[in-house]
């Protein structure tokens, strides 16, 4: 009987043993687990840190872009189209009219007649010009 409670003793330090290895690499893994979950905390505290500031301003100038969109398509919405269109149609026609008149007082010039007067007024500055003195 001794012999069998000498072995029970021996066979529980064994499994004692074993717990407490068992127990150390638990709290080893415990410490990892711990350090990894700090080290991401600190990641991720960081990050918003650095990246607040930047979605900030992206945000503030998403704003002020926005503003200027409802500005403009309410300008858009208060312009009345069709009165701008009927506006740049008559502009249109009214410049045809002025560039149809232009090319008719232009072919009604007799171009052999103004040359012919053109060199006439030459040829009599000429000698004015030698009169006074510019002999070119």
């Amino acid at each position: 009987m001794n012999e069998e409670l000498y072995q029970m003793m021996k066979r529980m330090e064994e499994a004692n043993r074993k717990q407490e290895e068992y127990a150390r690499k638990q709290y080893r893994m415990t410490v990892i687990m711990a350090s990894a979950c700090v080290g991401v905390l600190i990641l991720a505290v960081l990050c918003v840190i650095v990246l607040l500031p930047r979605v900030n301003t992206i945000m503030n100038d998403l704003e002020v872009s926005m503003t200027g969109v409802k500005t403009a398509a309410g300008q858009l919405e208060n312009m009345d189209l069709e009165k701008l269109f009927a506006d740049l149609d008559s502009l249109v026609s009214s410049s045809e009219e002025s560039m149809s008149q232009a090319m008719e007082k232009l072919d009604a010039i007799d171009m052999d007649t103004l040359n012919e007067a053109i060199q006439d007024l030459a040829n009599i500055v000429r000698p004015l010009s030698r009169l006074f003195g510019n002999g070119s």
